[in-house]
């Protein structure tokens, strides 16, 4: 595997380009999406370079804590192409550990 990345200019990645095969073609172009806080919100895969991001469906979604900067409450994967993560058939349910408790609460 070869990689070559794009940045903006707050130092942010922007666009991952990826050769999978044997071959010297990148065959791999995921875009990255970010908050003013530097946390992504949102990838989108790609298979032509050329492909504009906003056109293309959501790959994952994240969502980020409010207490702490760096704390990952959620990656939501798009596994039915329809513009929306929201693919767990709990109607939304989203299972979560917390560490300072010892057990798994479930919220709705």
């Amino acid at each position: 595997m070869i990689a070559r990345y794009e940045y903006d200019g707050l130092g942010r990645r922007t666009k991952k380009h990826l050769n999978t095969g044997v071959d010297q073609v990148y065959d791999e172009f995921r875009h990255f999406f970010y908050n003013s806080g530097w946390q992504i919100l949102e990838t989108r895969l790609s298979e032509s370079e050329n492909t504009a991001p906003d056109s293309l469906q959501p790959e994952y979604q994240y969502v980020w804590s409010l207490r702490y900067i760096d704390a990952p409450v959620l990656r939501d994967e798009n596994t039915d192409a329809d513009d929306l993560c929201d693919d767990g058939t709990n109607l939304g349910t989203v299972p979560m550990f917390f560490t300072c408790m010892g057990g798994l609460g479930e919220f709705r």
